[in-house]
């Protein structure tokens, strides 16, 4: 024979468990409803990194087909010392050469597009840096 506390306990335990399975299902649930939006944002980040890679491919494509070399231009190797008569390493282009070397170091898959933009950047940077400081800047020709 069963006793009333052996009852309620039985009760209570059928309780806890569809407690607990309620608990289960909503948690079920909100997991599904997380891997349909990480899903939803990988889809959306794939779309977007290939809409920007293939507009960038495009531009890469037109300006290499429209370069005969597809080399960059460091700078001149060497400069002159005018106090000493004689002619010295490029500091510039020594700087700009080591600059793509680590951006081909870090991005081996990096074009001659790319090392381009970057020598841009420098360049920009450089004259920044040459305002900044009150330094005239040098004459040297478009690269």
């Amino acid at each position: 024979m069963v006793s009333i506390e052996q009852s309620r306990l039985r009760s209570n335990d059928h309780v806890l468990t569809r407690r607990d399975s309620l608990h289960t299902l909503r948690l079920a649930s909100l997991a599904k409803q997380w891997r349909q939006r990480l899903h939803e944002s990988v889809l959306v980040r794939l779309w977007y990194a290939l809409r920007l890679e293939g507009r960038s491919f495009a531009g890469r494509m037109r300006t290499l087909l429209s370069i005969k070399h597809w080399g960059v231009d460091l700078g001149p190797l060497w400069e002159a010392v005018p106090s000493e008569r004689q002619f010295d390493l490029n500091r510039r282009t020594n700087a700009r050469s080591q600059g793509t070397r680590n951006l081909i170091g870090d991005y081996p898959w990096a074009s001659s597009v790319d090392l381009q933009i970057f020598l841009r950047g420098f360049d920009v940077g450089e004259r920044y840096a040459l305002r900044s400081t009150g330094t005239p800047e040098p004459e040297r020709r478009a690269s």
